[in-house]
C-alpha cells in the first residue's frame, strides 16, 4: 500500500494539484484507522517536498460504506475523526 500512495501522491503533486484520501472509517477499527494515517503521514513528510505536504489531505469517510453483512456504516464519529486527526497532525485533516 506505501508504494501506491507514494507513486499516487507524487503524480497528483507533479501536476500541481491537491490530493485527498479517503479513509473508510466505517470499513476500520481504531487501530486500523490510526495505522493508514500515519502511513500517509509518514510517506507525505519523508518523501514530499514539504511545501507540498499542504496540498495533501485526508478526509475520514464517504459515508456510503456497506459491510459485507450489508450494514450500512458509513458514518463517522467523534472517535474516529480524533484518531485521524491526532495521527494524520501535523497535515490536513478534511
Amino acid at each position: 500500500m506505501g508504494i501506491e500512495i507514494t507513486e499516487c501522491s507524487a503524480q497528483v503533486l507533479k501536476m500541481g494539484k491537491t490530493i485527498k484520501w479517503i479513509i473508510e472509517t466505517g470499513a476500520l477499527d481504531a487501530d486500523q484507522i490510526v495505522k493508514v494515517c500515519r502511513m500517509i503521514r509518514m510517506i507525505v513528510l519523508d518523501k514530499m517536498v514539504l511545501l507540498n505536504a499542504e496540498r495533501v489531505y485526508v478526509k475520514s469517510s464517504t459515508a456510503f460504506f456497506v459491510s459485507q453483512q450489508g450494514a450500512w456504516c458509513g458514518e463517522a464519529n467523534l472517535e474516529d475523526i480524533k484518531s485521524v486527526y491526532i495521527a494524520f497532525t501535523p497535515l490536513l485533516v478534511g
